[in-house]
């Protein structure tokens, strides 16, 4: 696959995203590709009730897309979101600085193990049928319900 092949799979599972957090009420989260084109970002993505603040800043690194699924999700690290790493660190693995299972480190970030544990089956045919960006998420949202 190509690097122009891939970023149209990969705008596709943006527009997927956008859909699925735009029935969250509240500011919209924001949702696109960094330049680089190895990282999908959302911004403000809205969590359950019980967490404090209830959005988060979130990175999924796709370096290896559609190949492999992001290893894990990386959380941004600001001060007001101290409080809320710690409630993370309750059902994830957090890392400060670091990843681990060949997750690069970004900057800025905490890094919090979560990820397809039964592989990876993307369907570059059909991607709304096989796994995905959004199913990934939709993962990592259902275990933060289940916290």
């Amino acid at each position: 696959m190509n690097a122009h092949q891939k970023h149209q799979l990969l705008l596709g599972e943006i527009e997927r995203l956008r859909k699925w957090l735009s029935c969250f009420s509240g500011p919209p989260a924001r949702v696109g590709l960094m330049p680089s084109g190895q990282t999908v970002y959302v911004r403000g993505m809205h969590l359950p009730d019980r967490f404090v603040p209830d959005y988060l800043d979130i990175a999924l690194v796709v370096d290896n897309f559609p190949t492999d699924p992001p290893i894990g999700f990386y959380a941004l690290e600001t001060p007001q979101n101290r409080a809320l790493i710690n409630q993370l660190r309750q059902k994830f693995n957090v890392f400060n600085g670091g990843a681990a299972h060949g997750a690069p480190p970004i900057q800025g970030f905490q890094w919090l193990c979560a990820g397809f544990l039964s592989g990876w089956k993307f369907n570059v045919q059909h991607p709304d049928r096989g796994d995905n960006l959004l199913k990934h998420l939709l993962n990592f949202y259902r275990l933060l319900e289940q916290a």
